[in-house]
């Protein structure tokens, strides 16, 4: 198991993953690190997902506004 410190990087590293949780713990000090299993209560699943295309990846696909 993996645990990213940034939602973004695993969404694009990880394209095919359905669901996504959040852990409400201080294991992230890395950016990314891999554990081989993790017990926990404070686990939340915040985002159940369809397998991204390539379309959801371009930029030209999305909405961003332009920071001032």
């Amino acid at each position: 198991m993996y645990l990213f410190k940034l939602l973004e990087e695993l969404k694009i590293k990880y394209p095919n993953v359905p669901y996504i949780f959040r852990l409400n713990e201080d294991k992230t000090g890395w950016m990314k690190k891999f554990y081989p299993e993790i017990k926990t209560k404070n686990a939340e699943l915040i985002i159940v997902r369809d397998p991204l295309k390539m379309k959801d990846i371009l930029t030209s696909y999305n909405d961003f506004k332009y920071l001032q």
